[in-house]
Protein backbone atom coordinates (compact mmCIF):
# COMPACT_ATOMS: atom_id res chain seq x y z
CA UNK A 1 0.00 0.00 0.00
CA UNK A 2 2.78 2.16 0.69
CA UNK A 3 3.99 1.44 -2.60
CA UNK A 4 1.35 2.38 -4.03
CA UNK A 5 0.95 5.36 -2.51
CA UNK A 6 4.47 6.30 -3.27
CA UNK A 7 3.74 4.67 -7.03
CA UNK A 8 0.86 7.35 -7.13
CA UNK A 9 2.61 10.31 -5.53
CA UNK A 10 5.63 9.52 -7.88
CA UNK A 11 3.36 9.10 -10.96
CA UNK A 12 1.79 12.60 -10.62
CA UNK A 13 5.44 14.27 -9.39
CA UNK A 14 6.18 13.29 -13.13
CA UNK A 15 3.13 14.41 -14.50
CA UNK A 16 3.96 17.76 -12.97
CA UNK A 17 7.24 17.67 -13.93
CA UNK A 18 6.04 16.88 -17.91
CA UNK A 19 3.35 19.78 -17.36
CA UNK A 20 5.96 22.12 -16.38
CA UNK A 21 8.45 21.27 -18.79
CA UNK A 22 5.56 21.66 -21.51
CA UNK A 23 4.74 25.17 -19.91
CA UNK A 24 8.96 25.94 -20.01
CA UNK A 25 9.05 24.94 -24.03
CA UNK A 26 5.95 26.95 -24.31
CA UNK A 27 7.30 30.03 -23.04
CA UNK A 28 10.64 30.13 -24.53
CA UNK A 29 9.00 29.50 -27.98
CA UNK A 30 6.79 32.59 -27.18
CA UNK A 31 9.80 34.36 -25.92
CA UNK A 32 11.77 33.61 -29.20
CA UNK A 33 8.72 34.63 -31.28
CA UNK A 34 8.48 37.78 -28.95
CA UNK A 35 12.58 38.49 -29.82
CA UNK A 36 11.98 38.09 -33.59
CA UNK A 37 9.37 40.51 -33.41
CA UNK A 38 11.06 42.90 -31.45
CA UNK A 39 14.19 42.87 -33.86
CA UNK A 40 12.13 43.06 -36.75
CA UNK A 41 10.40 46.28 -35.57
CA UNK A 42 13.58 47.65 -34.41
CA UNK A 43 15.16 47.62 -37.78
CA UNK A 44 12.22 48.72 -39.25
CA UNK A 45 12.36 51.96 -36.69
CA UNK A 46 16.08 52.21 -37.29
CA UNK A 47 15.48 52.06 -41.69
CA UNK A 48 12.33 54.71 -40.67
CA UNK A 49 14.43 56.56 -38.94
CA UNK A 50 16.96 56.58 -41.31
CA UNK A 51 15.24 57.30 -43.89
CA UNK A 52 13.42 60.20 -42.00
CA UNK A 53 17.43 61.48 -42.11
CA UNK A 54 18.15 61.32 -44.84
CA UNK A 55 15.03 63.29 -46.71
CA UNK A 56 15.60 66.03 -43.64
CA UNK A 57 19.13 66.39 -44.89
CA UNK A 58 17.87 66.53 -48.66
CA UNK A 59 15.01 69.09 -47.80
CA UNK A 60 17.80 71.24 -45.49
CA UNK A 61 20.32 71.30 -48.53
CA UNK A 62 17.51 72.02 -51.24
CA UNK A 63 16.13 75.00 -48.48
CA UNK A 64 19.85 76.12 -48.36
CA UNK A 65 19.99 76.07 -51.73
CA UNK A 66 16.91 78.35 -52.50
CA UNK A 67 17.97 80.61 -49.48
CA UNK A 68 21.28 81.16 -50.83
CA UNK A 69 19.89 81.70 -54.59
CA UNK A 70 17.32 84.08 -52.91
CA UNK A 71 19.90 86.04 -51.04
CA UNK A 72 21.90 87.04 -53.67
CA UNK A 73 19.22 87.41 -55.64
CA UNK A 74 18.53 90.05 -53.47
CA UNK A 75 21.93 91.16 -53.07
CA UNK A 76 21.58 91.71 -57.04
CA UNK A 77 18.79 94.12 -56.50
CA UNK A 78 20.22 96.00 -53.20
CA UNK A 79 23.33 96.96 -55.60
CA UNK A 80 21.29 97.97 -58.06
CA UNK A 81 18.89 99.88 -56.02
CA UNK A 82 22.42 101.69 -54.38
CA UNK A 83 23.16 102.16 -58.51
CA UNK A 84 20.35 103.65 -58.73
CA UNK A 85 20.22 105.90 -56.03
CA UNK A 86 23.66 107.30 -56.45
CA UNK A 87 22.74 107.96 -60.12
CA UNK A 88 19.36 110.07 -58.57
CA UNK A 89 21.98 111.61 -56.30
CA UNK A 90 24.62 112.36 -58.95
CA UNK A 91 21.38 113.85 -61.16
CA UNK A 92 20.02 115.94 -58.27
CA UNK A 93 23.68 117.64 -57.78
CA UNK A 94 23.59 118.50 -61.25
CA UNK A 95 20.07 119.72 -61.56
CA UNK A 96 20.62 122.00 -58.74
CA UNK A 97 23.70 123.34 -60.46
CA UNK A 98 21.41 123.97 -63.09
CA UNK A 99 18.68 125.36 -61.40
CA UNK A 100 21.95 127.79 -59.41
CA UNK A 101 22.75 128.64 -62.58
CA UNK A 102 19.85 129.95 -64.03
CA UNK A 103 19.06 131.83 -60.85
CA UNK A 104 22.35 133.30 -61.54
CA UNK A 105 21.01 134.05 -65.16
CA UNK A 106 17.73 135.04 -64.30
CA UNK A 107 19.22 137.57 -61.90
CA UNK A 108 21.85 138.93 -64.05
CA UNK A 109 19.15 139.69 -66.82
CA UNK A 110 17.39 141.40 -64.25
CA UNK A 111 19.13 143.65 -62.78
Amino acid sequence: MKLNALENAMAKIIEEIKFQKREVQQLRSEKETLEKVLESKAIEVKKSIEDDVVRCNSDMRQKFSESKSLNNKLQQEITGLKQEKTTIQQNVLHLQRKIGELELTVGQQGA
